[in-house]
């Protein structure tokens, strides 16, 4: 009988205690805060402002450099409408983009600024932001992780091209196909020094965009980005691929 009467007072206190804490499966109190880091892959921007809910947190990121490392950010619920996320040229009042974004608990996420701020007739060329969840546990053994992110535009008045990330030749020891613009793909490498082309999917594998030579280390992410405009006269907006060592968890 005893039993019995502890089991009606302590079952319904389990139920109410349960439905405490704000918590969900996904984000469970216990787990750590997001982690954000900004970049700037916008050609024709010498500096961008990054903003959640109207607060700043990477001031004048340069084009192609980040603001310096991931940063704790508090965790806001869907249900209290999570983070206003903006972008700003340094120095101007002119909105770049804003979306709406929720950052799960325990997560690390990339704001990645790209496009042109003077897009002219083609708006699809506009500079905009957007935030990508990013995977940071550390490869095995001699492996290295490569996460290649499209950011590069066509002559103006051409739609963004999907492109290629190969190393050289007919038969590349290295290949990751069909990235779009603004997404994209990871592969995991044998660490090693290599030479990497940008290419548009549907061309000469030898009619390349950009070339670069890095090295990926064993045990390492690299968050690679393509940006600039194919046959731009201004070399400061040539396409090139950047290597961004992402630390690992």
């Amino acid at each position: 009988m005893m039993a019995r009467k502890l089991l009606f007072w302590i079952l319904p206190l389990a139920l109410l205690l349960a439905g405490c804490g704000g918590s969900t499966n996904d984000n469970p109190t216990d787990r750590p805060d997001p982690l954000v880091m900004f970049i700037n892959a916008s050609s024709d921007t010498p500096g961008v402002d990054f903003y959640l809910n109207d607060d700043l947190k990477a001031r004048n990121v340069a084009y192609l450099t980040t603001s310096g490392g991931f940063q704790e950010i508090e965790f806001l619920p869907t249900s209290e409408g999570g983070y206003d996320v903006t972008a700003y040229p340094t120095g101007s009042t002119e909105e770049f983009d804003r979306q709406v974004q929720a950052f799960d608990r325990d997560t690390s996420s990339l704001i990645i600024a790209y496009g042109l701020r003077n897009f002219g007739s083609t708006p699809f060329n506009r500079a905009i932001q957007q935030a990508l969840r990013i995977d940071r546990t550390r490869p095995v053994a001699s492996k290295a992780k490569i996460i290649v992110f499209n950011g590069c535009l066509r002559s103006l008045g051409n739609l963004p091209p999907d492109l290629t990330i190969q190393t050289p030749g007919d038969n590349p020891l290295i290949s990751i196909d069909t990235i779009t613009f603004g997404a994209t793909k990871e592969l995991v490498v044998d660490a090693g020094t290599y030479v990497w082309q940008a290419r548009r999917s549907d061309s000469d594998p030898e009619d390349f965009y950009a070339q670069t030579t890095a090295s990926v280390g064993a045990g390492k992410i690299y968050f690679v980005v393509v940006s600039g405009v194919q046959g731009t006269t201004s070399s400061g907006q040539a396409p090139r691929i950047t290597f961004f060592e992402i630390p690992t968890k």
